[in-house]
């Protein structure tokens, strides 16, 4: 069944746990990628490109470290690459990514050596 969808005004149209995968290629909205993650089976992939940084696209971009800082805790980075773009002030990155939703045992150990880094060689 298609949808179509406005994602910038448009509620998100799909329910927790519908896809064993998500493909964003050249579309970054920062407030997506909660939504990706709450339909994302555990186990599904994530793949994500975000635009280039071609003229002004840099504006648009994710700051150094943002997207994998916002990940970290609900996925397992098979990939993940940051090039530098724009004027140095903005620190704007491509982001290139591929992902693994953990699973909810995986997410607590995330959560734990998170919170406790200094502990982390004891899990």
């Amino acid at each position: 069944m298609p949808i179509l969808a406005n994602l910038g005004k448009d509620s998100w149209p799909f329910g927790p746990g519908t896809f064993g995968a998500i493909i964003n290629v050249h579309f970054h909205m920062e407030s997506l990628y909660e939504y990706f993650d709450l339909s994302l089976r555990p186990g599904g992939f994530l793949y994500c490109e975000t635009i280039s940084g071609r003229g002004g696209n840099y504006l648009e971009l994710p700051k150094a470290g943002e997207l994998q800082h916002k990940l970290q805790r609900s996925f397992e980075f098979e990939v993940y690459k940051e090039k530098r773009t724009g004027p140095q002030s903005q620190d704007a990155v491509t982001v290139t990514l591929l992902g693994r939703k953990k699973t909810t045992a995986q997410a607590v150990m995330s959560e734990i050596k998170l919170a406790n880094p200094q502990q982390d060689s004891m899990y």
